[in-house]
C-alpha cells in the first residue's frame, strides 16, 4: 500500500527534526551511462556537448540568476512531492544525474534541470558535487571550482 505524499513529507520532517536524516547522494559521472529519459525535464541538448565537472556547490548557488542564496538556503529543505521522490530514489541506492547548469549572456548561471538536487546538496552541505556543463561554458565554470 502506497503511503500518501503528506505522510511521506511528515515522515521526512520527523527524521530531520530528530537529527536522523542521513543521506548519501551518489551521482552518475559517466555521461554515456546517464539515463536522460528519467529526468522530469526533457533533455533536448546533445549530451555529447556536455561534460561532468565537479564544482563548489556554494559558488554555483552564489552565481545563479534570481538570488540563488534565497532559492537554495543551506539550512532549510523544502519538502514537496518532487523532493520526497528524489530522496526515495537516492535511498533505493540509485545514482542520480548531476544538475545541468548553463552560462547565460556571459552574466549569470541558470539551472536548466536539477533544482531539487541542488537544494538537497545545499541542505546536506556538500562542498563539491558534479554538474553537467556545456563544453562551450567550461572556461566560465573555472570560477566555480
Amino acid at each position: 500500500m502506497d503511503i500518501g505524499i503528506e505522510s511521506k513529507i511528515k515522515y521526512y520532517e520527523d527524521k530531520i527534526i530528530a537529527g536522523e536524516f542521513n543521506l548519501e547522494m551518489r551521482f552518475t559521472n559517466s555521461i554515456s551511462q546517464m539515463p536522460m529519459h528519467k529526468l522530469r525535464t526533457e533533455f533536448s541538448s546533445n549530451i555529447e556537448d556536455y561534460e561532468v565537472l565537479y564544482l563548489n556547490v556554494n559558488k554555483v548557488v552564489q552565481q545563479l540568476e534570481h538570488d540563488g542564496e534565497k532559492r537554495f538556503p543551506q539550512n532549510t529543505l523544502f519538502l514537496d512531492h518532487f523532493t520526497v521522490s528524489l530522496i526515495e530514489f537516492i535511498e533505493s541506492g540509485e545514482k542520480i544525474i548531476p544538475p545541468e547548469i548553463v552560462y547565460i549572456k556571459n552574466v549569470y548561471w541558470k539551472v536548466l534541470d536539477g533544482q531539487h538536487r541542488i537544494s538537497l546538496m545545499r541542505y546536506l552541505k556538500l562542498e563539491n558535487a558534479p554538474f553537467l556543463i556545456r563544453k562551450s561554458d567550461l572556461n566560465n565554470a573555472e570560477e566555480l571550482k
